[in-house]
């Protein structure tokens, strides 16, 4: 069984901060720019609907960006797909 790492956004509680992206680009890259985290907005019908972002094995286990998020919007799951 394979394991994927996701980590989920509840849009009623996201604020559009954006905090999670910087708290990510420097846990991952020692930079402080939202552009350079793993994190990737989905736009539809342009605005902001959600986030995406499949964490890298750094982030497995306990990502930053989940805990640094003050309005509890970010979920993290590990879960067993196929065989």
């Amino acid at each position: 069984m394979k394991t994927v790492y996701r980590i989920s956004v509840d849009k009623g509680r996201c604020v559009l901060c954006r905090y999670c992206e910087v708290v990510c680009s420097v846990a991952l890259k020692g930079e402080f720019d939202p552009d350079a985290s793993v994190i990737k907005e989905i736009k539809l019908e342009g605005s902001l609907d959600a986030i995406s972002c499949s964490p890298p094995e750094g982030c497995r286990g306990a990502p930053q960006c989940v805990k640094a998020c003050d309005v509890r919007a970010l979920t993290y799951a590990e879960e067993g797909v196929g065989d």
